[in-house]
């Protein structure tokens, strides 16, 4: 129970059909209360009710994010500010950026993958973006591998510098599994 000047306060509050009542007890000793009540009518309930409601509306209205437009096209929803901050490399979609991670791992993956096999120009990861679904996540790079071993080769490089790997087949997702603004590993005979 909280203290206040000494004295001991235990509060409860009861509905009364269409009234609140707030009930407090005061005392100096445990033992000995006097008993507070102050009723709240309908009508005043219902304007405190009203008035939260329209403080929770403000503050969601300021919270709404901006809408953003890619290079391709794509449009997504701007991050909260307070949850990322500019510059930092974060592991979530949308939220990955070149701080030299992706360079630095195409550049030893080329002992396995060749370049030949590497994608990473605009036009053709663009074609990659996308699968059977409606959602868009535009890769930074595209690896096709031919085999196990060269899966198998390529993650410890992808761990080595910290880099999220996602694996595409035939693309035929409904719901986006296929999808990154990471490193896409294709897996093809082609």
């Amino acid at each position: 129970t909280p203290q206040q000047k000494g004295s001991m306060s235990r509060r409860a509050v009861c509905g009364l059909s269409n009234n609140i009542a707030q009930i407090t007890l005061k005392g100096r000793n445990p033992g000995t209360y006097e008993l507070v009540r102050e009723v709240f009518s309908g009508v005043q309930v219902q304007q405190q009710q009203v008035a939260a409601q329209q403080k929770t509306q403000v503050a969601e209205k300021g919270a709404q994010r901006e809408i953003l437009q890619d290079i391709f096209g794509s449009i997504s929803l701007k991050e909260k500010q307070d949850l990322y901050q500019e510059g930092v490399f974060y592991n979530v979609d949308g939220q990955r950026f070149e701080d030299g991670r992706y360079a630095s791992f195409l550049k030893e993956a080329e002992s396995i993958v060749p370049k030949s096999r590497q994608i990473t120009d605009p036009v053709r990861t663009f074609a990659y973006g996308t699968d059977a679904s409606f959602y868009r996540l535009n890769p930074k790079a595209v690896l096709k591998v031919h085999n196990e071993e060269e899966v198998a080769k390529i993650l410890p490089i992808a761990a080595k510098h910290q880099v999220p790997i996602t694996f595409r087949a035939a693309g035929t997702s409904l719901s986006g599994q296929a999808l990154t603004d990471s490193v896409l590993i294709k897996l093809s005979h082609n």
